[in-house]
């Protein structure tokens, strides 16, 4: 993917919201070249409620692709989806649900696939953030959900997709990476 220096001229905020707006385009612009939304291709998106998710879910129902979002609460879902069916009404569903269960995965597969049919593109993109302490100030129980949503997350969402994906014949997983994946460092966020 690349990396991106921050613009120095913006706060902190304005330099991961910008950040973040550079960074779905590169994804979008990937997934054009690679031919994704050629034809109407149907995309899972967890944690797509907010954010990276919430962008990368906009910019594939402006390219025509259907979308199927994916958040904790129904209130996150109902509200993401608000906005979203101003682009196309028809070409997006929601569906509440925690990603360290993989329960809860399974129902968003299925939920998804009764909506739309085939999954072409199921994407990990839940994750959370820790508490700004020393990893050492830090309880087991602060840590907990970092692990559960961030890893057992991602290995849920691959075995519900990978399994559903061979039974169908085909499709792709992406998994998204969070702040560090290009090697930038904060205090108090990194072991």
């Amino acid at each position: 993917m690349g990396k991106f220096p921050p613009n120095r001229n913006n706060s902190p905020l304005q330099q991961q919201v910008s950040f973040e707006k550079r960074f779905i385009m590169k994804m979008i612009d990937f997934f054009h070249g690679n031919g994704v939304c050629k034809s109407m291709k149907h995309v899972v998106i967890t944690g797509s409620t907010r954010g990276i998710g919430y962008g990368l879910a906009r910019e594939f129902l402006l390219a025509g692709c259907k979308v199927t979002i994916n958040g904790q609460s129904k209130e996150s879902v109902d509200r993401a989806l608000q906005s979203l069916k101003e682009i196309n009404p028809d070409t997006v569903e929601g569906y509440a649900g925690a990603v360290d269960k993989r329960d809860d995965l399974e129902q968003l597969w299925n939920y998804a696939e009764k909506h739309f049919g085939t999954i072409d593109i199921w994407i990990n993109n839940a994750g959370i953030d820790q508490e700004r302490k020393y990893f050492w100030e830090m309880g087991e129980d602060e840590f907990y959900q970092v692990i559960h949503t961030n890893l057992k997350g991602v290995m849920n969402g691959c075995h519900v997709a990978f399994s559903h994906m061979l039974k169908q014949g085909f499709g792709q997983i992406y998994n998204m990476e969070g702040f560090g994946s290009n090697g930038m460092m904060r205090e108090k966020m990194t072991l």
